[in-house]
């Protein structure tokens, strides 16, 4: 196509359906989400020139995150086979939107065509990866579609013990997936059954058969190729990982068995990001964190979901009266005014342009009533205090203010 930018006209795709019926060119339909039934593997295409949507099934909520290293442009298919802009989705960027199940998409590479979805929305996948094919480097998991048609539903009793209720929201979370450990016959676990982007559906979204002795780390390897097949995290990103419903890290040296699956553990997380994050579940849904502070003998910590999109929660009883004193008295002879950093064309300005405030970032060594606050944090994110701030202490005067501002 050259070295400049082209257009998504007529022309472009009449010249893309050319090189594909040629064979010069493979296009990429993404099935790790697939329409309908097909594979969950990810898999290269010839352009379907006919496609279309069909008339409107159930309706849904349909994700597509673009995982390309460049801007896609997103079109809905209508019943014409022609394509009708959806905007473009940035790199690492998603696009949520209502639709029906039969109605087609198509994603392309905005700076040189490339065609990187095609599909048509089926009756049990929502969430749709937009990114070039496989490069083979990750072996495929075979996708038991027949095991899942038959014990995939939730009520199913091979998912007797998997504490989903906790885990799926209702919205996707993209890149945390939940897998319920299914028991066999001789007591091991010998098969994954995974919700894709932890996503609140009737029935698991991917299945495969796993060893009942696999270490964590081969589980983690197998579930990125059941799920995400070809995925590689971006140079410098943390690598994926597996934890406890509750957000415990599981090294990768132990073996299922070594915690406890499925002996008293039945359903595992796989996080692409390789670090923790609570599921909201539903706006309301309250969870009980008592391992936030065991010793606590007073009212016990909750974590409330406020909102879904962004995910917002509110933690009940996190601080007491007398720690909120104990702060307010370290910090008191210190908190001095607040600074703020400005533009080039801003600077020798008054701070009181923007912000009125005091402040100070309170250090915790030495004084054991700030460092149970630092661990109770560290145990509510799962995230180590070491990649914390300090606790700033604010003040605001009457009529104070902090102007909103992008930092």
């Amino acid at each position: 196509g050259g070295a400049r930018r082209i257009g998504f006209g007529a022309a472009l795709r009449a010249r893309l359906s050319r090189l594909a019926l040629a064979g010069s060119a493979s296009l990429c339909l993404l099935c790790g989400a697939a329409a309908e039934d097909l594979s969950a593997g990810r898999r290269c295409f010839a352009r379907e020139a006919e496609l279309a949507s069909r008339g409107a099934g159930a309706s849904s909520r349909v994700v597509f995150q673009n995982r390309d290293a460049e801007r896609a442009l997103l079109f809905w298919i209508d019943m014409e086979g022609s394509e009708r802009s959806l905007g473009p989705i940035e790199a690492g960027g998603s696009k949520s939107m209502d639709s029906f199940v039969g109605h087609a998409f198509r994603a392309w590479r905005e700076s040189d065509g490339s065609a990187l979805l095609e599909v048509v929305l089926g009756e049990t996948h929502r969430e749709f990866d937009i990114g070039p094919c496989a490069t083979g480097a990750e072996p495929e998991v075979a996708d038991d579609g027949t095991w899942l048609r038959a014990h995939g539903a939730r009520s199913d009793p091979a998912m007797e013990g998997c504490p989903l209720a906790a885990l799926l929201s209702e919205e996707p979370v993209l890149g945390f997936h939940v897998l319920c450990l299914v028991v066999g016959a001789d007591g091991l676990a010998d098969r994954v059954c995974a919700f894709r982007n932890g996503h609140d559906a009737p029935r698991c979204s991917h299945s495969a058969r796993i060893a009942g002795r696999a270490t964590i780390a081969e589980l983690t390897r197998q579930a990125s190729a059941l799920l995400r097949p070809g995925w590689r995290p971006p140079a410098g990103a943390p690598t994926p990982a597996m934890f406890t419903a509750s957000g415990r890290r599981l090294p990768g040296h132990l073996s299922l068995q070594e915690v406890g699956v499925p002996e008293y553990r039945r359903a595992l997380v796989f996080i692409e990001g390789g670090e923790w994050h609570w599921p909201p579940v539903r706006v309301g849904f309250e969870r009980e964190l008592p391992f936030v502070e065991p010793e606590r003998r007073t009212e016990r910590i909750v974590l409330r979901t406020l909102a879904l999109q962004p995910r917002i929660f509110e933690v009940k009883s996190f601080i007491e009266e007398a720690e909120c004193d104990r702060m307010l008295e370290r910090a008191g002879p210190h908190v001095a005014k607040s600074q703020v950093s400005v533009k080039d064309h801003d600077r020798g300005k008054d701070v009181d342009n923007w912000r009125t405030s005091f402040n100070y970032f309170l250090p915790s060594r030495g004084d054991n009533v700030l460092k149970a606050l630092d661990e109770r944090v560290q145990n509510l994110t799962r995230i180590s205090i070491s990649n914390s701030e300090e606790a700033q202490i604010l003040k605001y005067e009457y009529m104070g203010r902090y102007k909103a501002h992008n930092d």
